[in-house]
Formats: C-alpha cells, structure tokens, sequence
C-alpha cells in the first residue's frame, strides 16, 4: 500500500467562525503590551486576571516541521478566546471550544503531509485587554507512507467471541509504542486486553485476557496517518473494523472420551458422541476457534499424499463443515462412521459427528466460536489457524508495547 502522500491528501472543511489568516512565523500584539512565549494552559482552566493573556498552539516544535498525527489545539492562559481559525491546504478547519474558551480544538484528528495550517487567534484577558497570534505551522514530508490491513475481523459480521483481530503491515514497524497508542478497542463491555506483535514486527494482534464478551459490540481504530512507523516512514490513513460477537459458544472435545460438550454464555447445553483422529493422524490438542463454516466439503486423501492405491485412501463428501485449522481439521457429519462415535477414534484428525448433530451445531455457530480439544494428539503448531489463544498471558504481554489496558465504552487504550 506505499504511494505517494500525494495521492492521499484530504480536504479540509469549513470552520465557524470565518477570518482570513496569512501566514506568518509568529505574531502576538496586545493592547498596551506585547508578549511572545508562553506555556501550554489546562483546556478546563477558568479565565483569570492575574496577568496578561497568553495564547499558544500545539503541536509546534520549535520553526521544525510538525507531525501530522493530531488535532491543532489553540489554548489561552489568562484570557478567553473571542476567534480562532486555522486554514490549511483544503480550506479552513472546523473545530470546537470548550465551555471555559480557554481552548479550541480542530475536528480533523490528523493533518496533511507537507502542508502549511495558517493559524489565527485572538483572546481576551480579565482586563480587558485583547491580544492576537498569527503563526503558520509546517507538517512533516515522509520519505514514504506505508499501508496495513486487518486480518480475521470480519468487519460488519456477527462472530465468535474467539475472534482475533490482527493488523497487518506492509514493512516492519520500529516504533511499536507509537503504533499501539494509535489503536483504540471500544466494546460494549469492558475488557482488559492487549495488543501484541510477532517476531519480525509486520504484524500486531489483540486478544482480551479471556474471550471477548458474549453478545457485545466491538470497535477497532487504527488511527495510523500520520503516525511515523520507523524512520522517516509514516501511517498512510485511518482504519476501522467493527463486529458484533453473538453468544458465547464454547465447545470442548475430549479425544479420550470420545465426547463433545457444548456450553452457551458459560452453561451446558448440549452433549455429543464424537469420534476424533486415530493413531498416527491424532487431532491437535488446542483451543482452535472455528476458522469459517463450509458447509459442503469434498475431502480426498490423495492431497496429504495417500492415493487410490494407498490403504489410508478416502475420497468423501462432508456435510455441515467448519474448518479448525489451515492444514484440513474440520468438525463435520461423518454418518460413515456413526458407529464408532462415543467409542472409538478413527478418523484422519478430522471430529465426526452425526448428520443431525452436526446440522445442529452448525446452524448455531459462528466463525470465531471457540473450540477446545483435549487428551488429544501433540500442541496445535502456531499458525495453524487461529492459535493465539494458546498463548500464555504472560508471553503474550511480553511482546506488547504497552501491556494490558483497560477497553470498553470509555477506552483508556
């Protein structure tokens, strides 16, 4: 996704309050006295009288070019602010004052590359006494913007309360902290997660510490533009992804039992024979949330390298599919091995059921749901679908830039 900054500038619109601004590297007149400087005041402070009004924009960075990932706040210490516009390569900038007037807030969260936001201030101290700024702000020019995609989120869709979401990179990412900061989770329950990278750092997932909440809403924004990545390369936009989880389905396959059992929203519903993989095509042991439902499924042996000729051959139609893994495990009906479901294990690695509770099972699920199976073959091998979930807690803050945070309706990541 790397191009041009160019080829991504967006305009800007129109603010309340209309006033012409030049550009110019920095103008304070006051009436009676004159003041250049100043400090950053509290958005929420009252106006006072216990000196002159001081005005000062952020971001600024000393004449340097400014980055281009946040709002432009003009703030007044001592004053209240009585016009503030800020006019950029689009037009003016809307923005909003806080009930003191102490601070005005563009609407835009990000800016452009390479451009110049002309600002004009004037505010008004406890005497009376006005006083003007005019300054113009440069942005950064990238040596290059770089692109990203989400992964596993199923954007719009009601899914599992398994379900990953995992942002992925066109090049590898220096500055994770930077990028974690940018990501905002928001649900309709609270949750503490975290976001966590893998090793060569083109990828960042987030997982809560448990499984997300049954039938909750789910937010995710990437706001990456702007966001300098590593050196000199920079976030190209803003992302967004957003689901619905339905309720909370856990299903637990004991291998050695030769049993499933179903919970919804933590109490059991339902107990199904199953048969699982023989020996020497064991079924993984892992918590493998169920990658997509296929419904209908021809299943050959001869593409795991056991042709017509080889006695471990099958050629199959399996109904009521859903996929666990990327390498072939699926649950699905298996009425030709009825007979051995609750009592032994013969399949290829693949959990057998009947006709009508596989149907059952699947016209209830979601992709996402949680699958745990235990007294199986070895460790599912990561990667092998969605596997972060066999990931200790532990491990998994240790490769986060941030830790654990605290999500939902107010969130603080």
């Amino acid at each position: 996704m790397a191009g041009s900054w160019r080829a991504r500038r967006r305009l800007g619109t129109v603010a309340s309050v209309a006033v012409v601004a030049t550009a110019a590297s920095l103008v304070l007149v006051g009436c009676g006295s004159a003041l250049v400087g100043g400090s950053s005041s509290d958005p929420n402070t009252e106006a006072s009288s216990s000196g002159p009004a001081v005005i000062t924009v952020t971001p600024e960075k000393s004449g340097a070019a400014i980055r281009a990932d946040s709002p432009i706040v003009v703030s007044v210490d001592n004053g209240k602010l009585s016009v503030v516009t800020v006019t950029g390569p689009g037009g003016q900038l809307r923005g909003s004052m806080n009930p003191q007037s102490s601070a005005w807030t563009s609407d835009a969260k990000s800016l452009d590359f390479a451009s110049t936001y002309d600002v004009r201030a004037a505010a008004v101290d406890g005497t009376g006494h006005s006083v003007e700024l005019a300054r113009a702000l440069k942005t950064v020019t990238p040596s290059r913007v770089v692109g990203a995609r989400y992964e596993n989120s199923a954007s719009g869709d009601t899914v599992g309360t398994g379900t990953m979401v995992r942002l992925v990179f066109d090049e590898p990412v220096k500055n994770r902290q930077q990028v974690e900061k940018a990501l905002l989770v928001t649900s309709s329950a609270p949750i503490v997660g975290a976001w966590s990278w893998n090793a060569d750092q083109t990828a960042v997932a987030f997982r809560p510490q448990t499984y997300w909440p049954g039938s909750d809403s789910v937010t995710v924004s990437a706001n990456l533009k702007g966001v300098e990545l590593s050196k000199g390369a920079y976030g190209d936009r803003a992302y967004r992804t957003s689901f619905r989880t339905g309720p909370a389905y856990v299903i637990t396959v004991d291998s050695a039992k030769h049993r499933m059992d179903v919970s919804v929203n933590g109490k059991p519903v339902k107990k199904f024979p199953i048969t699982t993989g023989k020996p020497g095509f064991d079924t993984p042991s892992g918590i493998m949330p169920i990658m997509a439902k296929e419904g209908t499924v021809v299943m050959d042996s001869a593409g795991i390298g056991y042709g017509k000729n080889s006695s471990e051959y099958y050629h199959v139609t399996a109904y009521s599919a859903m996929r666990l893994t990327s390498r072939g495990v699926y649950i699905h009906a298996a009425p030709w091995s009825e007979g051995s479901q609750g009592y032994d294990n013969v399949s290829h690695g693949c959990i057998g059921m009947s006709i009508s509770n596989a149907a059952w099972l699947y016209d209830r699920v979601h992709p996402g749901d949680v699958v745990v199976v235990k007294n199986a073959g070895e460790d599912i091998d990561s990667g092998n679908g969605i596997t972060d979930w066999n990931v200790s807690w532990p491990k998994w803050l240790a490769a986060s830039a941030l830790g654990a945070q605290t999500f939902g309706p107010t969130a603080t990541g």
